[in-house]
């Protein structure tokens, strides 16, 4: 059976962004940190070898996910509030732009430009920050998706912008909010694959469209 244009769009953001925490899990928490945080990262570099330039090519493939997500998600969520929701998807996809930029510093393995790596990530994470502010106030309008999932996402956005300013501020700083907050961005994902995957109503009056819902229908 063919899914709806709302289905649809939730299940490949949904899928997209769980190959991008798989592939973050394996490239990122697996390779790019311990080498960052190493007190020798060109020597770490040299000692990973090809499992360095695996991961490189992970990072692009995330950033390249990010842009599949843009889409997806404004595509979703564009009945809501079309001009809200391109604005979503744009800082999503600057800031995947601004993340291959720094991959492309990451991937000459040299310590200079490793730590333009960093700056230009933590940078871009200040726009992932907004971006994901505004799909939660998208999810808390949108009479589709439980207000309770749109709070978390926004407190997600809020924790990346924290943080973000603050390597940017100082670079001694180390709270790490967005750790603490990053739930939001889960449940969406699982909401998204779940309502995406979930086969067409028998009967359309028994939810709200995201097409169509009013305020006196959203909880």
């Amino acid at each position: 059976m063919t899914l709806p244009t709302e289905r649809r769009s939730a299940l490949v953001a949904g899928l997209a962004l769980l190959l991008m925490a798989v592939l973050a899990a394996v490239a990122i928490f697996g390779v790019v940190d311990p080498i960052v945080a190493s007190d020798d990262i060109e020597a770490e570099i040299r000692d990973a070898g090809s499992r360095f330039d695996l991961a490189v090519a992970g990072l692009v493939a995330i950033a390249l996910l990010d842009l599949v997500v843009a889409w997806t998600l404004w595509r979703l969520f564009a009945p809501v509030d079309r001009r809200l929701s391109g604005l979503a998807g744009v800082a999503r996809a600057a800031y995947a732009a601004v993340y291959l930029v720094a991959i492309g510093f990451l991937a000459t393995g040299e310590l200079a430009n490793v730590e333009r790596y960093q700056e230009l990530w933590s940078l871009g994470l200040l726009v992932f920050g907004a971006h994901l502010v505004l799909v939660g106030v998208l999810c808390w309008r949108s009479g589709l998706v439980p207000r309770v999932i749109g709070a978390l996402v926004v407190l997600a956005g809020a924790g990346y912008a924290v943080d973000s300013i603050g390597v940017l501020v100082s670079p001694s700083y180390d709270a790490d909010v967005a750790t603490f907050l990053f739930v939001g961005e889960v449940v969406l994902m699982v909401w998204l694959i779940w309502w995406g995957a979930r086969g067409r109503r028998a009967d359309e009056g028994q939810r709200p469209s995201v097409r169509s819902a009013t305020p006196a229908s959203r909880r």
